[in-house]
């Protein structure tokens, strides 16, 4: 009898180590699981910001557009009235140059 209670005491050992394993082994496969999902949830994450980033760029571009479209509007009048200004200028130096020359030789 003491032999058989050794017995049962031996396969019960057995099999609660067996048990001990495959709960490591789940745990592990847990454990792995969790991980994949993980780096999928950091992946989907990344890229639903790039998508909103690139969303509020494209925003911020055309909410930006009317005041560009304004700032180009005044430099290229301000290069039209420098354009103007310059004309006028050098059409006086070369009536300044003729007269000097024209004063200095005589006429020509």
């Amino acid at each position: 009898m003491a032999l058989e209670i050794m017995k049962g005491v031996l396969e019960a050992e057995k099999e609660a180590e067996n048990i001990r394993q495959a709960a490591l082994r789940d745990a592990e496969n847990i454990r792995a699981e969790a991980n994949e999902k993980c780096k999928k949830i950091m992946l989907s994450s990344e890229s639903d910001l790039d998508l909103e980033i690139n969303r509020l760029n494209e925003a911020a571009l055309e909410s930006a557009k009317p005041q560009v479209e304004a700032i180009m509007e005044n430099a290229n009048s301000q290069c039209e009235a420098l354009k103007e200004s310059s004309a006028a200028k050098l059409n006086a130096a070369i009536e300044a140059i003729i007269r000097k020359v024209v004063v200095e030789h005589g006429n020509c």
